[in-house]
């Protein structure tokens, strides 16, 4: 495809959504300090512009390598040189507060203002800040003084965004680091203390039981954080992250009053989302003791109505450990597997088949990576592939695709067999329906 039929494409697409952001009254997407903080295309415009979206950012990512040459592209583009400054740059301004010590007026702050209010080295402080101006976060608009961009403006404002940054800054930015000493120390994936997250951190313990240490405790607030983050905003090109991939992807309503065991539900978000829409189903939601604890303490707030709060209770318990439940109708794992490597995710599958009943079924809602070759390789790609890279560097874990899933589920038991793998519009995950041949 030629450089002009690309930028058509670019046209094509960039003015599909001038006209949707235009006929519905939207502000327009700007770098400017009061421009929206996130695109301003909502989750239930149609699908076709959401696709829009995706193919524009896919064209114009595309025309940008062409433009700069394959080598290049390599050396001096976003690959080699530019990515972990990239990470350094972001890290020392989430770490410094360097955005909380902008004021969000005209006049901003000289590098010597922010560099009293952070306590750190004025030279320093520019020399980061001059760099983050070429991702279009701060603007130096007159030598010695910078001024928020939108970009900076949500790092100033936003607390979920400083704590959604964290464990990719700074666990997941220290892993990278000591991967292929972790590749030549270890060989394999499959363990989940024999990772790089180990040897950057010094650790025997895996990642989970790390950031329990009384003196990690402040990880694991991070951790939620980005996970909040993710649920709220969703991921590149607007794919959500939210419970609706839950609401959409099964048929809860076959289950005609059954039961469902939420296997390391953490705080009860999926029953929150399910049980006012589903009024004969029953929940126990599993974790472990700590995280049971508070969530049974405070699921009022997350679902303050009597008659749906009545039908949801809490237990502990390890998805390593059998499972105690007996004959329930689904046994669920909503963001589990990923976490864990083939090896281990075999063992919690293992530790359901004997509490199924017939007709029960698994369901997984989880990444579902596409195939290889079957998509282009847009930015949402990219950012699925990074979150597979981040997984394995961190846990042992990974993300899937649909023959990933085949393969993993024979490797558990050959009894168990993939009934459907659905892919909802606008959904970064997958809802795996999983049952046990009983014949």
């Amino acid at each position: 495809m030629s450089l002009t039929a690309i930028a058509t494409e670019i046209l094509k697409h960039a003015q599909a959504l001038d006209v949707y952001i235009a006929e519905h009254d939207l502000p327009q997407p700007s770098f400017d300090r009061d421009g929206p903080a996130m695109f301003p295309l909502p989750g239930h415009a149609p699908d076709s512009l959401h696709k829009a979206r995706t193919a524009l950012m896919d064209a114009s990512k595309t025309i940008y390598d062409l433009t700069e040459g394959p080598t290049n592209s390599v050396m001096w583009g976003s690959i080699a040189v530019s990515n972990h400054f990239t990470s350094m740059t972001l890290r020392a301004l989430n770490s410094f507060c360097v955005a909380d010590a902008v004021p969000l007026t005209d006049e901003g702050a000289s590098y010597a203002e922010i560099a009293a209010a952070t306590g750190v080295d004025e030279e320093v402080i520019t020399r980061i800040v001059r760099h983050a101006t070429t991702m279009r976060i701060f603007d130096e608009f007159c030598p010695g003084r910078v001024r928020h961009t939108a970009s900076s403006r949500a790092m100033k404002e936003n607390q979920l965004l400083k704590e959604a940054m964290k464990p990719c800054l700074e666990e997941g930015f220290q892993s990278a680091a000591h991967f292929n000493e972790a590749v030549a120390k270890f060989g394999g994936v499959e363990e989940c203390k024999t990772t790089a997250f180990n040897i950057a951190f010094d650790t025997d313990d895996n990642y989970f039981t790390f950031i329990q240490r009384p003196e990690e405790q402040h990880r694991g607030k991070y951790l939620a954080g980005m996970m909040r983050y993710m649920w709220k905003y969703g991921g590149t090109a607007g794919k959500s992250h939210t419970a609706e991939e839950v609401l959409a992807g099964f048929d809860w309503a076959k289950l005609e009053g059954g039961l469902v065991v939420d296997v390391g539900g953490s705080h009860g978000s999926v029953e929150a989302a399910l049980a006012p829409l589903h009024k004969e189903l029953k929940f126990i939601v599993q974790d472990l003791p700590p995280v049971v604890e508070l969530a049974s303490a405070n699921f009022n707030q997350l679902l303050p109505n009597a008659e749906d709060n009545c039908r949801v209770s809490f237990m502990a318990h390890s998805f390593f450990d059998p499972q105690p439940v007996k004959d329930a109708d689904v046994y669920f794992f909503r963001h589990i597997m990923h976490d864990w490597s083939d090896t281990y995710c075999a063992k919690i599958l293992k530790n359901i088949i004997p509490s199924m009943k017939k007709g029960a079924r698994i369901v997984i809602v989880d990444y579902v990576l596409p195939d290889p070759g079957s998509a282009p390789k847009t930015p949402a790609d990219g950012e699925n592939r990074c979150g597979d890279l981040f997984m394995m560097s961190l846990l042992g874990g990974k993300e899937r695709g649909a023959a990933d899933w085949h393969k993993l589920v024979k490797l558990a038991d050959d009894r168990l067999k993939i009934l459907n793998i659905n892919l909802p519009d606008n959904q970064v995950y997958g809802v795996i329906e999983i049952a046990l041949d009983e014949e």
